[in-house]
């Protein structure tokens, strides 16, 4: 076996697993364990390293397997953290949910790439593959129910189970308030900021409900949810809707014990969507100014509280909505 030696101990024979079952190499033999009882039993365990360390060693020894080489036992503890998890990513072309889709794939999921930019789309995919990473890219509007059910069903055939939902796609607004808004506009943010994340998430929902280990669901609420002045009228309602329908979930589906639902608000954030700010209100940007200096944060740092929500860290998190906004409305 390359890398590393395994031998039998004097644990019971029924523990004993023979070299003939044992895969041969070091990444294979990484995935065998993570399937064993005694693996999750270690990662549900203490997060002090040395206290992990050893309960791997004495779990395995117990099995009958002795490591030899404590460089690779140290790598079985960093197990990726979504491995072996589906996510599905909206508005994963870029910004925000494109760092979710890179960072979610570096921790081994396999990521269904949804936007509605073909070429953004492409390069997301591209970029993850090329480290040998799962992606699958599909051109979706969650405004258009035909492209929610084919994103959906993609992960479910393209990797065979749907087991984390990101509602990040969004658009703004200009801080139109409500003298100055239209139809148009309003039903139109209303279309992709709430009624296109209920949309996926009942589609999601339907097929998490029958999978045995249920699944989670993530929103990108902003703190415009939070807030009255952190956006125009229709993207706040649109904002405050989710976070409300965030909750519902949480609440009814959170029954069955092994789904979740949460929402991260974030605040300014670097990212394309700032220009779409093309001609902002008057007056919706003074009540924006009112609120003082917004520190701005990166893609990246969003993705990681995206990353804790959809991992097994936050399984005593449901309902919750995380402010990270580099402590903008903490003033």
């Amino acid at each position: 076996m390359s890398g590393f030696e395994l031998k039998h101990t004097h644990a019971p024979k029924s523990k004993i697993i023979f070299n003939s079952l044992l895969p041969d190499t070091d990444e294979a033999v990484k995935r065998w364990l993570q399937k064993k009882v005694l693996w999750e039993g270690m990662m549900k365990s203490t997060g002090d390293f040395d206290i992990r360390h050893r309960f791997l060693h004495y779990n395995l020894r117990f099995c009958g397997i002795e490591v030899q080489n404590k460089i690779i036992a140290t790598n079985m503890i960093k197990m990726k953290r979504l491995a072996g998890k589906v996510s599905v990513i909206t508005g994963a072309g870029s910004g925000m949910g494109k760092a979710m889709a890179l960072l979610f794939a570096e921790e081994g999921a396999a990521v269904v790439v949804a936007d509605v930019n073909q070429q953004a789309i492409e390069q997301v995919v591209s970029d993850i593959t090329a480290k040998g990473q799962r992606a699958k890219g599909v051109v979706a509007n969650v405004a258009i129910q035909e492209d929610i059910d084919r994103m959906i069903s993609t992960a479910v055939s393209e990797f065979g189970s749907l087991d984390v939902l990101v509602n990040n796609a969004g658009i703004l607004d200009n801080f139109k308030t409500v003298g100055e808004l239209e139809d148009e506009l309003w039903n139109r943010i209303m279309d992709v900021n709430l009624t296109g994340p209920f949309k996926t998430s009942r589609a999601a929902i339907r097929i998490m409900e029958k999978q045995e280990s249920g699944g989670v669901i993530i929103n990108n609420a902003s703190v415009g949810g939070l807030f009255g002045s952190r956006g125009g009228a229709a993207y706040v309602a649109s904002k405050h809707g989710l976070i409300g329908l965030t909750r519902n979930m949480a609440a009814t589906y959170g029954l069955y014990g092994n789904i979740r639902v949460n929402a991260i608000a974030p605040g300014g954030v670097d990212t394309s969507i700032q220009s779409s700010i093309t001609a902002p209100s008057e007056l919706g940007m003074k009540a924006l100014n009112d609120t003082g200096f917004a520190p701005l944060g990166k893609p990246e740092q969003l993705a990681y509280v995206a990353l804790f929500l959809a991992s097994d860290e936050s399984s005593f998190v449901n309902g919750e909505v995380i402010a990270a906004d580099g402590g903008w409305t903490a003033r």
